[in-house]
């Protein structure tokens, strides 16, 4: 008698006292195996449910995942601009600090910007 084990069953500590064949089917004898109900390497944890899918992750066939707004799926596109308040003004160099103010200078050392 040919017991059917799938490879996510195997159990490490047994695998030195098993022989393990592997051969290739065909696609009758894939319906045959398939038809029985031994096994299935869908839903992987709940053998036998749905198709795997990598939608949602954590929510498997929910909406598409996307990387839009981490850690809100969905929401606003992720943006560079005014860093810590996303979505702001454009990023910038000048006045740092102060993102959007006057241009740094290196006139008057200590203070920058004066004459």
């Amino acid at each position: 008698m040919h017991y059917y084990v799938h490879p996510f069953q195997l159990e490490l500590h047994k695998l030195e006292n098993m022989i393990v064949h592997v051969q290739h089917v065909n696609n009758r004898e894939v319906k045959k195996i398939a038809d029985s109900g031994l096994f299935t390497s869908q839903a992987i944890g709940e053998e036998g449910g749905d198709t795997v899918t990598t939608q949602a992750i954590g929510e498997e066939g929910g909406d598409t995942v996307t990387t839009k707004a981490v850690g809100e799926e969905g929401g606003d596109t992720v943006t560079t601009k005014a860093i810590g308040e996303e979505g702001g003004d454009t990023v910038t160099t000048q006045a740092i600090g102060e993102e959007g103010g006057d241009t740094v200078t290196t006139q008057a050392i200590g203070e920058e910007g004066g004459f």
